[in-house]
């Protein structure tokens, strides 16, 4: 994705729990969101996580209504640590409004 730098826009990233995980799967405890860097931003925020084992994994982004603004998907992703820059767009291409976000 090409990155979005906005200096008057500031926005920051609040980490939410990690959900959706699969209870018949034995996961480690592993499975883990880092902080998101840099945190408020007005251009790309990298964010890392680790899986604890192969398979599929969603990373989402959420506005203070609970709204989903960004949702990535893998369908296979391998066991280890990942990062994810975000670039300040929504969805749809659009803008994100300067703010808070929740990630999980």
């Amino acid at each position: 994705e090409a990155s979005y730098s906005n200096n008057a826009a500031r926005r920051t990233v609040i980490l939410g729990t990690p959900v959706g995980v699969d209870p018949h799967r034995p996961y480690s405890s592993h499975l883990a969101l880092s902080q998101p860097h840099p945190n408020p931003s007005s251009g790309v925020v990298s964010f890392a996580f680790e899986l604890p084992g192969r398979g599929p994994a969603a990373l989402e982004i959420f506005d203070v209504l609970g709204r989903r603004i960004r949702r990535w998907v893998w369908m296979d992703m391998a066991a280890g640590r990942h990062t994810i820059e975000w670039n300040g767009l929504q969805g749809n291409g659009s803008v994100a409004a300067p703010g808070l976000w929740y990630a999980g």
